[in-house]
């Protein structure tokens, strides 16, 4: 909810003239998505999205494989006729995915699509290798070795640290 109230502030503040947009969130879970959704739907002209997610997930309880292609087609995201560069990290479940794959599938000016993935994703990585593209964009994958393994530490100590941290906060805007 603090997302898409933050989205129409966002864009009360700056209009529809947001460019790049960088957001670190814990992963792409089931709940936070049409909040995201919101946040992009006001912004046709971003043409630069970075989408940082944690290496590590303690969070099994929430979803995050809930919303496939078809999805993303029916929001009709006015930015993705105007995005150039994107680069997602994955983290567990499917929505990063399935979200690159659309932004591939549709984004007709994208120049570069970076996904920084773990190895257990590599099955994926090769379907989206394989998947339709309308633009000549460079696809750049890179197997992070680190992603998807345990820190040190207990997981108490982690979910300690994420209640901190707060489920979703947007590192920079800038136009």
């Amino acid at each position: 909810a603090l997302l898409k109230e933050g989205s129409i502030a966002l864009a009360a503040l700056f209009g529809t003239e947001i460019r790049y947009l960088q957001m670190h969130i814990e992963c792409l879970f089931d709940n936070l998505v049409p909040a995201m959704v919101s946040l992009l739907s006001g912004m046709p002209k971003l043409n630069t999205l970075y989408l940082k997610t944690d290496q590590f997930s303690f969070s099994p309880e929430y979803k995050s494989s809930g919303f496939d292609m078809a999805y993303w087609k029916s929001q009709n995201l006015a930015f993705i006729n105007q995005v150039k560069v994107v680069s997602i990290e994955l983290c567990n479940g499917s929505n990063g995915f399935e979200l690159a794959r659309y932004i591939l599938e549709h984004a007709q000016n994208l120049k570069k699509l970076e996904i920084i993935h773990s190895a257990e994703q590599s099955n994926a990585i090769r379907e989206l290798n394989e998947s339709k593209r309308v633009s000549n964009a460079a696809f750049v994958f890179e197997e992070d070795r680190q992603r998807g393994t345990r820190k040190q530490g207990t997981p108490a100590f982690w979910s300690f640290a994420q209640m901190l941290r707060g489920p979703c906060s947007i590192d920079s805007i800038r136009q």
